[in-house]
């Protein structure tokens, strides 16, 4: 058991880092001046507590603006609904969105450098807080998928094949049963955005909440993804250590 929650612990440590990673690199590439037209970066893909695809039957998204979206709720052809978020706004417009898909959700956004006291459903045990357990959760269903150049590759809950863009590589083998991959990239306007997939028959029960917290403004610097039954606690904000120091 020692062993396994050392693995575990050492995977957690490992993807604060990529996920850090991530968005210093998508940061870099956002330019003050217009830039001519390139191909949009390809994501990495990180492994979070949450999910994945594409083909869609229909799309709800709120735009920012005239041409931003704060995010978007698919549904696609196979049954499953991919949620991307872009910007942390308007968090109970997602709910919504999420509602009408058949996904009971709570979302929270909280500025940089805080993220919620877990863990944050009421029949769990304690768990002592910090900024990788926003991240991982033993207890989530596993699913993922990751775009590359047009063409999509669907996982069960381990990393993809290295990154052609970065060379990263999350070793599959070493990803613990119920981390999900999460989709974290740039698209071709220069906006950073994460991106998972769920299937609504996962909470057909009426007992099956989701959760979604993120955290940052442009770009999102943390994220967590989670499932579970039974009360959700309202969101206690914890400052991460060392964060404005």
């Amino acid at each position: 058991m020692t062993s396994e929650r050392s693995a575990t612990r050492r995977f957690e440590d490992r993807l604060l880092v990529e996920l850090k990673e991530v968005i210093a690199e998508n940061s870099s590439q956002l330019q003050p001046t217009p830039q001519p037209a390139r191909r949009s970066r390809g994501p990495r893909l990180v492994a979070a507590a949450g999910l994945t695809a594409l083909g869609t039957t229909g799309v709800v998204a709120l735009m920012l603006g005239t041409s931003t979206a704060a995010f978007s709720v698919e549904k696609q052809n196979d049954g499953l609904v991919r949620i991307e978020i872009s910007d942390l706004r308007d968090a109970e417009e997602l709910e919504d969105a999420l509602a009408e898909a058949g996904i009971p959700a709570l979302v929270d956004y909280l500025p940089e450098g805080q993220f919620c006291r877990q863990p944050r459903f009421l029949d769990q045990q304690p768990a002592a807080p910090g900024p990788e357990d926003s991240i991982i959760d033993e207890d989530v269903e596993v699913g993922g998928s990751i775009m590359e150049d047009g063409v999509e590759t669907s996982i069960d809950g381990m990393a993809g094949p290295d990154d052609p863009a970065t060379g990263a590589e999350l070793d599959p083998i070493a990803v613990p049963d119920g981390a999900t991959s999460v989709e974290i990239g740039m698209d071709s306007d220069g906006n950073s955005y994460a991106a998972f997939v769920l299937n609504p028959g996962d909470f057909a029960d009426g007992e099956t909440t989701l959760v979604i917290e993120a955290a940052g403004t442009l770009p999102i610097t943390g994220l967590g993804v989670s499932q579970g039954q039974g009360e959700v606690l309202p969101c206690e904000p914890v400052t991460e250590p060392g964060a404005g120091n």
